[in-house]
């Protein structure tokens, strides 16, 4: 199992607790999106489409937790769904996921400032 894999594993465990460890998916996340902008373009391509279609088909739009994932702080949802959605553009159509806020370090100011809000209550 290659990291992409463990941190999905990890992701879909945090996200299956019940309730959802909100802190857990955030740090699944994090490490997702900063191993997308560490890798070289090719493998952080595979790495994002494989995040992409991993999060539709398994988290969003009917997938097997989309109940447990809509228990998360909005904001957090908003990231995970915009990971699911345009993650995959990131390198073959970088102009759609920056429109629409999914480029990895877009993604990372979002969770930035989430958990910023966070701990300042």
């Amino acid at each position: 199992m290659n990291d992409v894999d463990q941190l999905l594993s990890r992701l879909m465990a945090a996200i299956e607790s019940d309730p959802p460890d909100a802190p857990a998916v955030a740090k699944m996340v994090r490490e997702m999106l900063e191993l997308a902008v560490e890798l070289d373009d090719r493998a952080s391509d595979v790495a994002c489409q494989k995040v992409s279609f991993y999060i539709i088909l398994n988290v969003l739009d009917g997938g097997r937790v989309e109940k447990q994932i809509e228990q998360l702080p909005p904001e957090l949802y908003d990231i995970v769904s915009l990971m699911g959605h345009f993650l995959h553009d990131v390198h073959s159509a970088p102009e759609i996921a920056a429109n629409f806020g999914g480029m990895p370090a877009q993604l990372l100011a979002r969770l930035d400032e989430y958990e910023r809000r966070l701990h300042t209550g």
